[in-house]
């Protein structure tokens, strides 16, 4: 299969089926999540950019269309995925949404 992330060509066994049927090389997807965690995004959509399928809601003009795949990676596909770096900063980014009292120290 084609990766549509990188296009390159990867073994079924090296990459990722999202619930919404989208598959990306496991690299691809790795670094995606990582890069959306390191500028502060916990909900993480699917990183495919065709455009939605349901888009009768709202349009109207001067709107902008809901370009790309709404499908959210679940936490712990994500937490499978990256890093144990970017896994420590997923969950302090975590524990910080849920606590407003916390902040990051520089």
């Amino acid at each position: 299969m084609d990766c549509e992330i990188c296009y390159e060509d990867v073994t079924v066994a090296n990459s990722f089926s999202l619930g919404c049927k989208h598959r990306f090389c496991r690299d691809c997807v790795a670094g995606y999540c990582e890069s959306k965690i390191n500028d502060g995004q916990l909900i993480i959509k699917c990183p495919d950019l065709a455009p939605a399928q349901n888009t009768a809601a709202g349009g109207g003009e001067g709107d902008a269309p809901d370009v790309g795949c709404p499908e959210l990676l679940k936490e712990d596909l994500v937490l499978e995925l990256i890093s144990p770096a970017a896994a420590e900063k997923y969950e302090r980014f975590d524990k910080m949404k849920k606590n407003q009292n916390l902040r990051d120290c520089p």
